[in-house]
């Protein structure tokens, strides 16, 4: 039975396509109120997510923890506060040879500790990122296909240009005469915590700080009337 407290409001206008295609093909099935109030409170949800990940990303914190990266719980060998030596050879080894970099960006080269990642036998993990251009975006975009909850991920995700030593490849894993390596295995093997860690990178370096907002705001903008 229908809840009278439910608001019967439909959740969005008809296009003139959809108009078009109800006088081809007939009118479609009515969504019941339930579904409809089911449907706007995921919505709700989904838009406060993303509101609290810009906002981490703003004062530059890590995103707020999704499903799936609060699984990941492997104790580290060094304790609270403490620093492991340096040693520059890592990211000697992560830079694959002949890998060319985009001038005057900002490089970042990564180690994810082996305890940190979901797979510790394979040794200490490595990867390459630098920010996305605007092709980067698109296709990230494209793989999010309408998620926005994904977005986030797959823009991250995009960011690695090599992991281990090795160019990454965006095409069919099943393809033998690709070149590079599947970035979508590397991402499920170092896990949650470190995936964590790539979404905040993209994030802090994808958004404006507060101050940097204010600024732009105030500062960068002259608003003028034409005529």
């Amino acid at each position: 039975m229908t809840d009278p407290n439910i608001e019967s409001t439909p959740l969005r206008a008809q296009t003139i396509a959809e108009a078009v295609a109800e006088r081809r093909e007939g009118p479609k099935r009515e969504i019941s109120a339930e579904d409809a109030f089911r449907l706007a409170r995921e919505e709700r949800e989904r838009r406060a997510l993303e509101g609290d990940a810009v906002a981490a990303a703003s004062e530059g914190l890590p995103p707020p923890m999704l499903e799936g990266d609060a699984f990941d719980n492997v104790a580290t060998e060094f304790g609270e506060g403490e620093v492991p030596p340096a040693n520059n050879d890592w990211m000697k080894a992560a830079v694959p040879d002949g890998m060319e970099m985009p001038k005057g960006w900002t490089v970042f080269i990564i180690r994810f500790r082996a305890e940190m990642t979901n797979t510790p036998g394979k040794g200490d993990r490595t990867c390459v990122v630098w920010n996305l251009s605007e092709m980067d975006e698109k296709l990230a975009a494209r793989r999010a296909q309408g998620n926005g909850l994904r977005l986030i991920e797959e823009m991250a995700k995009g960011m690695i240009r090599a992991f281990d030593g090795k160019k990454v490849r965006w095409l069919d894993p099943k393809d033998k005469e690709a070149k590079g390596h599947d970035v979508g295995q590397f991402w499920t093997e170092i896990g949650g915590k470190c995936r964590h860690q790539l979404k905040s990178l993209y994030l802090k370096n994808h958004t404006m700080t507060e101050t940097e907002n204010t600024d732009f705001f105030v500062n960068c903008i002259a608003p003028r009337t034409a005529g």
